[in-house]
């Protein structure tokens, strides 16, 4: 599965549950082109200052 290979932490769970809930609420039309490149802009900038294993 996709999922379970890319959700591994907590801030990958974080980043889906809330791109999920954009997606799901009705209030503000999000693109989804749109919610990716966020998405993508946030987990690049939370990844750079989490440590490395």
């Amino acid at each position: 599965m996709i999922g379970g290979g890319v959700i591994q932490t907590g801030w990958s769970v974080v980043i889906a549950v809330v791109g999920l809930g954009l997606l799901l609420q009705n209030k503000v039309k999000v693109s989804e082109p749109v919610l990716v490149a966020v998405a993508a802009v946030v987990g690049l900038v939370a990844f750079s200052y989490l440590p490395r294993k």
